[in-house]
């Protein structure tokens, strides 16, 4: 550093100017070399596809926000170096839950229904969805406030929640990438 550089934005130009910049985008491919090939997570009779999963999830991901903030392979790698079945099904339940889950909500600044979206949540069966709606609005606003609160129903906000089980549940992960439409 020289006595030009004394800011962080500087700091920051003063780097971009002594170095190259390469962007490292997300692999998704499920092809030799690529640092997903075959990784699959069998429970059961069900396999997850992490490849074509973290593929489905950064399009979507892309089209609500930006391709900057797709996720990257790296948060999946790790699932290579436990053995398939039970085990590698919590550790990816673990992934999910401590590390693309509280991404997601970061990214989306807690816009549950987004959430849902790349999740393809609002396409699963209940069971197999991360992040779900209770039910009961009307009722909640009614509890809350009493009969004649005057509140309109689609006007406030809709209660979200995580649904643990869903982190053990193949058919959550599984259901992001096979849609009801296929």
């Amino acid at each position: 550093m020289n006595t030009a550089d004394r800011s962080l934005a500087l700091l920051d130009i003063a780097l971009r100017r002594r170095f190259d910049f390469v962007a490292v985008m997300p692999d998704a491919r499920d092809e030799p070399g690529a640092p997903l090939h075959g990784l699959r997570v069998t429970q059961g009779e069900q396999v997850i596809d992490v490849s074509r999963m973290l593929g489905v999830l950064n399009q979507r991901i892309e089209a609500l926000y930006d391709r900057d903030h797709t996720i990257g392979h790296a948060y999946f790698t790790p699932l290579g170096n436990v053995p398939d079945g039970d085990e590698r099904m919590v550790k990816l339940g673990e992934v999910f839950r401590n590390r693309i889950a509280p991404l997601l909500e970061e990214y989306f600044f807690a816009d549950w229904q987004k959430i849902r979206l790349v999740l393809a949540d609002n396409q699963k069966a209940e069971a197999a969805r991360f992040v779900v709606v209770s039910g009961g609005h009307e009722e909640d606003l009614a509890r809350l406030f009493g009969s004649d609160h005057g509140l309109d129903a689609y006007g406030t906000k809709h209660r979200y929640a995580v649904q643990v089980s869903a982190f053990s549940n193949p058919d959550a992960y599984i259901g992001i990438y096979q849609s009801l439409v296929d």
